[in-house]
C-alpha cells in the first residue's frame, strides 16, 4: 500500500481537500489521513478522529436498530405504522415501506419550512403533529412505487422510541455504540456537541469563497431542523464507522437470514428494481462488483461509507466542505481505484461557477408552477423572494437561484442548471432543467 498512500496524498493535497479518508481491508486499516481544517476562523486542523454531522450516512443506524427490534420479536416488519404511532394519517403503511423507501408517505421539509416555527428547534414529534394535521397528499399506494423520503425514516425512530421505550439517542447508544465500542459517536438533539465536531462550510457563489452554513440565512433550517433524528443526526468519525461497517457486514449486529433480506433490493415496482434495501444502497458495476453503502450531504457535509463486497475493502469518506457534485464524484471513483488497484484519472480542475449581478427586477416573469413530464405529483415552484429567485421542488428545500446570465441560473453544487424559455410579452413559458448530460423541459402551468 505504500505507492498507494503516496499516490492518495499527492491527490488530495493537490486538491486541496478538506476531510478525513480511511480505507481498510477486512478490519485492517489501509490507509488513515486527514486534510485541512475543521475550523478555519479559529485555525482548527483537521484531526484523525474529528466527528463529522453524517447526513444520510445516519438512515443505515436506524434500519439496523429496527431490524435488531424484529430479531428480538417486539415488531414484525409487516406491522402496519398505525399499529405503533398513534393518529398516523396514511393507511396500509408497513415498517418494511418505510425501510426500502416504498410508503409513497411525501417529505416533511417543505412541511417545516411553510408550517413551523423557525425560531424554535423541531423534533420527529413535531414532524409528525404536522403531517397529522395538514396531511400532504401521499405521492402513490403503498408499495406501489419508490421514493426516497426523509420521513420514512423519522416515523422510524418515533417507532424505535415507542416499541423500546427508550429515546432513539439512548437505544442507538445502547445497541449499537456502546457494544460497538464507538466512543466517538452519538446523536445530535440540536444542542448536544462534540469538542471533535467539525464545521461544515458552503460556498458562496457571488464571493466565490466558502463560509459557515449556520450563518448563511439560506441554510436557515440547518439550525431549526437540528433536533429531527432517525434520517440524519448522527455524528461520528471514520475509526466508529469502520466498527459499525465491519459489525454489520459480518453478523455481529443482526442475524444472516436478515442481512441477506437487509441487503436486498427493491424490484416488485413498475419502475423496479430500485438499489435500495433496509438503509442502504445497493450497487452493482462492471469494475467494482458488488457495492453496499450509503451517502449523505446536509449544510456544507458530505460523507460516503462504501463496501466493496467483492474484494472485502472499504471506503469512508467523510468532508466538511461543499464541492462541485461532477467533481467529487471523480475524486471518490480516483480514491476507490487506488484501492482496488485499478488505474485511475485525476480529477479535472475543480472551477466552482461563479455568480454575476443582474437586475433580478427583470426576473420576476419567471415566477411560477412548472410540471415535470413524467412525475406529475412533483411541481417546480420558481419564487421571488428578497430580490433573488428561488426553486422549490415539491417535498425539497428551497434553494436559490444564481444567474449565469440573464435567463440561465445554476443551483451552486449541485450540477443543475435552469435555462428559462420566454416568449414575447409572455414571460417564461418553460424551463430547460438541466443535469448533467441530461435536459428536462419543465412547462409552466
Amino acid at each position: 500500500m505504500k505507492n498507494s498512500t503516496e499516490q492518495l496524498n499527492n491527490l488530495l493535497e493537490s486538491i486541496n481537500f478538506n476531510g478525513v479518508l480511511l480505507l481498510a481491508e477486512g478490519e485492517n486499516i489501509l490507509f488513515h489521513n486527514a486534510y485541512g481544517y475543521a475550523d478555519r476562523e479559529n485555525n482548527k486542523h483537521m484531526e484523525l478522529d474529528s466527528v463529522f454531522e453524517l447526513a444520510s450516512l445516519s438512515k443505515p443506524f436506524t434500519a439496523t436498530v429496527i431490524v435488531i427490534l424484529t430479531e428480538k420479536g417486539y415488531l414484525s416488519l409487516n406491522d402496519l405504522v398505525s399499529k405503533w404511532i398513534k393518529g398516523f394519517p396514511y393507511a396500509g403503511v408497513t415498517i418494511e415501506h418505510l425501510l426500502n423507501h416504498t410508503s409513497g408517505i411525501p417529505e416533511y421539509m417543505e412541511l417545516l419550512i411553510e408550517h413551523w416555527d423557525h425560531s424554535k428547534t423541531a423534533k420527529n414529534s413535531d414532524v409528525l403533529a404536522l403531517l397529522i394535521a395538514k396531511k400532504p397528499e401521499i405521492y402513490f399506494a403503498p408499495g406501489e412505487n419508490w421514493a426516497y423520503t426523509n420521513t420514512n425514516y423519522v416515523i422510524l425512530a418515533l417507532i424505535i422510541e415507542t416499541v423500546s421505550g427508550m429515546p432513539y439517542a439512548t437505544y442507538l447508544s445502547e445497541e449499537i455504540f456502546l457494544p460497538l465500542r464507538m466512543k466517538h459517536s452519538y446523536v445530535n438533539d440540536g444542542q448536544t456537541f462534540s469538542k471533535l465536531d467539525v464545521v461544515g462550510y458552503t460556498y458562496d457563489a457571488y464571493l466565490n469563497d466558502y463560509e459557515r452554513a449556520v450563518e448563511n440565512p439560506d441554510y436557515a433550517y440547518v439550525t431549526y431542523m437540528a433536533g429531527i433524528q432517525g434520517d440524519g443526526a448522527v455524528h461520528s468519525n471514520v475509526q466508529d464507522l469502520l466498527r459499525f461497517d465491519q459489525a454489520f457486514h459480518t453478523g455481529k449486529l443482526i442475524g444472516k437470514g436478515m442481512l441477506k433480506q437487509a441487503l436486498t433490493h427493491v424490484e416488485s415496482i413498475p419502475n423496479g428494481p430500485i438499489g435500495y434495501g433496509w438503509g442502504w444502497i445497493i450497487e452493482h458495476s462492471d469494475d467494482y462488483g458488488l457495492i453496499i453503502g450509503h451517502n449523505g450531504g446536509w449544510s456544507g457535509f458530505s460523507t460516503r461509507m462504501s463496501r466493496y463486497i467483492d474484494h472485502d475493502k472499504t471506503l469512508i469518506y467523510l468532508c466538511n466542505e461543499e464541492m462541485e457534485p461532477a467533481f467529487e464524484q471523480q475524486l471518490l471513483d480516483a480514491i476507490t481505484n487506488i484501492l482496488l488497484e485499478l488505474p485511475y484519472n485525476k480529477p479535472n480542475e475543480l472551477k466552482n461557477k461563479v455568480a454575476i449581478q443582474v437586475d433580478m427586477q427583470d426576473c420576476k416573469d419567471f415566477v411560477g408552477t412548472y410540471v415535470f413530464p413524467d412525475e406529475p405529483h412533483v411541481y417546480a415552484e420558481i419564487l421571488f423572494q428578497n430580490g433573488e429567485l428561488y426553486l422549490q421542488v415539491t417535498g425539497q428545500v428551497k434553494v436559490k437561484l444564481y444567474p449565469e446570465s440573464k435567463r440561465v441560473f445554476f443551483i451552486k453544487n449541485i450540477g443543475i442548471t435552469l435555462r428559462f424559455v420566454t416568449y414575447e410579452g409572455n414571460g417564461a413559458r418553460e424551463i430547460l432543467f438541466e443535469e448533467g448530460e441530461e435536459t428536462i423541459v419543465l412547462k409552466k402551468l
